[in-house]
């Protein structure tokens, strides 16, 4: 490994032990349920997903609604990326063309 390698592994690790006790702090502030300095710009925010997911947040969630929306998240998921896959900027659709193919018979099954 080369020194630009290791220096990138060394800057990276430090940026990453810097931002660990800043971000733990944010992180047990909002656990906490306190005000933190992000908090007038993103509880709106979360009110307006609940609102438009039907969340009540003052309720408590059971194991099995809990289950149910992260297997309907999972399989949107899977649906938005096979919608990428075939219908994003870089699909051509060659592979779906199997009629303008031109391919090759081994010789054992020309005729």
């Amino acid at each position: 490994m080369t020194i630009v390698g290791w220096a990138q592994i060394v800057l990276v690790l430090a940026a990453v032990i810097a931002a660990a006790v800043p971000l733990g702090a944010y992180i047990a502030h909002v656990l906490a349920g306190e005000r933190t300095i992000f908090s007038r710009v993103l509880i709106p925010v979360e009110r307006a997903f609940y609102k438009l997911s039907g969340v009540d947040p003052a309720r408590e969630q059971s194991w099995a609604v809990y289950a149910s929306a992260m297997l309907s998240r999972g399989k949107l998921g899977c649906r938005a990326a096979r919608a990428l896959a075939l219908h994003g900027p870089h699909a051509t659709g060659d592979d779906l063309n199997y009629d303008e193919r031109e391919t090759e018979l081994p010789p054992h099954r020309r005729a």
